[in-house]
């Protein structure tokens, strides 16, 4: 799951972060089950396979997630994460 979080310093000097949440493999298996998804034809990078879970420590990102009734009475997800921001750190290109 992707996230981007937008930050306003001042009317003219903005920040954003780009970030993604890991979510268990078991669930995702679920979900891909679920239409419309269960037509993607695609392998799933598992979170193993993937460079960037394993570069962010991908585990201690996994949120507390459960299945819900959605009000329609169909299956939904509900996740909780914290997220922090550091207004005051200025982005490096060289470590980009």
């Amino acid at each position: 799951m992707h996230l981007k979080i937008h930050h306003e310093r001042s009317a003219r000097n903005t920040s954003q972060h780009t970030g993604q949440l890991f979510l268990p493999d078991e669930l995702n298996a679920e979900v891909a089950a679920l239409a419309p998804y269960n037509n993607n034809t695609a392998r799933r990078l598992l979170n193993a396979e993937d460079g960037l879970f394993k570069g962010t420590n991908g585990l201690s990102l996994i949120n507390d997630i459960e299945w819900a009734t959605a009000p329609n009475g169909g299956k939904t997800i509900v996740g909780r994460a914290v997220v922090g921001v550091n207004a005051s750190a200025v982005f490096d290109e060289r470590i980009a």
